[in-house]
């Protein structure tokens, strides 16, 4: 998910209508020219024959998984998507004992943010929009503790939104 220009701002404006990007933003790509959801029209590039600019958050809610979340961080450091541009936001949903990252951060930018179950029913549904809320990239990669993504992952999920400001892709 892309956080796109059709989002509105605090003010009411829609974004689309948002000055254009200052020196050192990220530029939007223009909405997709499509006819009737036919998107055969956008053809990505090829992985690794396109330069990356957009942020990516990955998010990930974690409950009772201490060791399949190191697996999938450790595969996250592996992607073919720049480390500089990535950001992981997880959310440990009141495992007991607390999720540690340790040495798991070994060079990712990652959030920990730990939520305490108040409600059993709070789940993974509420820890990823916990995630979102704080997850400060452009493009938003939603995982679970438990999927370990292949190294291209990313790479291949933000070319389609390096492509067009109103894409949202799914799938591993």
């Amino acid at each position: 998910w892309r956080r796109s220009r059709m989002a509105t701002q605090a003010t009411g404006t829609p974004a689309s209508l948002k000055p254009p990007p200052r020196e050192g933003e990220t530029p939007w790509p223009p909405p997709a020219e499509t006819r009737w959801n036919d998107w055969r029209a956008l053809v990505p590039p090829k992985l690794g024959d396109w330069e990356p600019s957009a942020t990516v958050s990955v998010v990930i809610p974690a409950y009772q998984a201490q060791r399949e979340l190191e697996l999938v961080l450790a595969v996250l450091t592996e992607q073919s998507y720049p480390r500089s541009l990535t950001q992981v936001v997880v959310v440990d949903d009141g495992s007991s004992p607390p999720i540690e990252l340790g040495a798991l951060a070994d060079g990712l930018e990652i959030e920990l943010i730990y939520r305490k179950r108040h409600d059993t029913r709070f789940g993974a549904g509420g820890a990823r929009n916990l995630g979102a809320r704080n997850a400060e990239g452009e493009i938003l990669v939603f995982l679970d503790a438990d999927m370990v993504p292949c190294p291209e992952l990313i790479e291949a999920h933000a070319r389609w939104h390096h492509l067009a400001s109103d894409l949202a892709t799914q799938g591993m």
